[in-house]
């Protein structure tokens, strides 16, 4: 017999779920809590009861996300050398978003809507404290762009193209350009 706590927790992932499932369809703001409680198969009210708001649902599906991200930062800043240490960012960069990939290419794909909302916005600054661990302080724009289009690529191959993981961290490196990730490349000079 199943527990009501039991109960409980099942109805809370499966709201969860749902609401995942129909805010990666259609986006945050197109999606009412009425059309999430339907597709859980629970009333609004107890969904109400478990997240007390949309914004409380959103903050269940992000909030996760964000001492798993805490970690691949630890992990990143333990490399001193800085070509390891961009190989190593984008490899748990890459295996983050493998892990949370649903979560994670919702808040991507939906950003701009999301852009307000407090989880969000967390983790954003921790994907700039990312940035600031690979890349040299006094970088240039160019060198800055080349970074970014490093990750980002990183990241739309995985979610899109769902190729080999090791061909996707080694174009990465390649955008920072041919000397990869010494300290002078990383400051565009």
């Amino acid at each position: 017999m199943t527990t009501p706590a039991a109960q409980s927790d099942d109805a809370r992932e499966r709201i969860r779920l749902a609401a995942l499932a129909l805010f990666n369809r259609r986006g945050y703001s197109d999606v009412g809590m009425a059309e999430v409680a339907a597709k859980a198969a629970v009333s609004k009210g107890l969904l109400f009861h478990h997240f007390g708001s949309k914004a409380g649902l959103l903050c269940s599906l992000v909030d996760p996300l964000l001492p798993a991200y805490q970690r691949l930062l630890d992990q990143v800043a333990q490399v001193a050398d800085p070509r390891e240490r961009l190989a190593t960012a984008l490899r748990a960069h890459l295996d983050f978003v493998r892990a949370h990939e649903s979560t994670f290419g919702f808040v991507v794909r939906h950003a701009a809507e999301l852009a307000e909302h407090e989880p969000v916005v967390e983790l954003a600054a921790l994907g700039r404290r990312l940035e600031a661990l690979v890349t040299a302080p006094d970088a240039d724009p160019a060198a800055r762009a080349r970074m970014r289009v490093a990750f980002l690529g990183t990241l739309y191959a995985w979610l899109e193209l769902r190729s080999d993981a090791d061909a996707i961290v080694e174009a990465g490196l390649a955008a920072v350009g041919p000397t990869g990730a010494d300290e002078e490349s990383l400051r565009g000079r």
